[in-house]
């Protein structure tokens, strides 16, 4: 059986530091999360830090869980989940919109409870993903993105 824990969509990522400077940055992001197709999406919040070397290249870190999705007598929650991930970023100063790549390390702990069992289970893997940052103001962005955070066959 094919495991899967993806983010389909980041929104609204809210950072302390610059957009486009060099430094230290923090923020909140919302996600959808699934964790095999057939499940229901799980809604996350992900705490997020990093820092930018330059306009090109920055280290992220990223700490989150879900809430409890309930299904059929089934429950799905993903109790913690964290990762390192490099991001490899196509700003520029002219325009507001930034494509980026992501690579990295995801480590997740699920808890599934069905009919009584704990099928549970810590999971971690390499991560990849690409997106789009879309500068609101010099210290705020929306972010929209797609990652694959772990893939285990």
């Amino acid at each position: 059986m094919k495991k899967t824990l993806m983010a389909s969509m980041v929104a609204l990522p809210l950072l302390t530091g610059g957009a486009y400077a060099e430094g230290l940055y923090a923020g909140a992001e919302y996600t959808r999360l699934t964790v095999n197709s057939s499940d229901p999406a799980l809604d996350a919040i992900l705490f997020t830090g990093g820092f930018s070397f330059n306009d090109w290249f920055s280290l992220e870190g990223r700490l989150g869980k879900s809430e409890k999705e309930k299904d059929d007598g089934a429950s799905l929650e993903i109790d913690n989940m964290y990762g390192v991930y490099a991001k490899f970023n196509g700003r520029n100063k002219i325009s507001p919109v930034s494509p980026y790549l992501m690579v990295g390390y995801t480590r997740a702990k699920i808890s599934l409870i069905d009919e009584g069992d704990d099928l549970g289970d810590t999971i971690s893997d390499i991560s990849y993903g690409l997106g789009i940052d879309f500068s609101i103001s010099e210290n705020l962005y929306i972010d929209l993105e797609g990652v694959n955070y772990i893939v285990m066959v």
